[in-house]
């Protein structure tokens, strides 16, 4: 038999080695992926949420055209009445601020209000609009 000059192959240990490490970054990235998963609402919920936004902001909206900028319910407050066709669902809370703004000119003479609706519980969303005095 003629030796050989070089090692050919790894040996068990290396292998063996190589394996454990190879799982070790697998559970690794498992778990990771696991985690973040984890934190991320679903789809369908994140989208009832945007649709509880939208129903909302729409409604203020709509008060805006009908009854005009300055009516009762576009009041600036921390926390306004929401309006009755804004409806919440279980699992998920609706609140509303409606904040003053002047805007230019510097006299006071133009006030814009910054609405913001939120939706927080099973998932969060914010949706803001600002109306101003036209």
């Amino acid at each position: 038999m003629k030796a050989l000059h070089g090692q050919r192959g790894a040996s068990l240990m290396e292998l063996i080695t190589f394996i454990l490490m190879t799982n070790i970054s697998v559970v690794a990235l498992m778990l990771v992926f696991t985690t973040i998963m984890n934190k991320v609402p679903a789809t369908p919920t994140l989208s009832i949420a945007n649709l509880l936004a939208n129903q909302c902001m729409e409604s203020y909206i709509g008060q805006r055209r009908l009854l005009g900028y300055s009516n009762s319910l576009l009041t600036c407050s921390n926390s306004p009445s929401l309006p009755a066709n804004c409806t919440t669902l279980p699992g998920f809370n609706v609140a509303a601020t409606i904040a003053c703004n002047v805007t230019l000119p510097n006299d006071g003479s133009s006030i814009s209000k910054t609405i913001s609706v939120t939706v927080s519980g099973l998932a969060k969303t914010t949706m803001t609009a600002l109306l101003a005095s036209y």
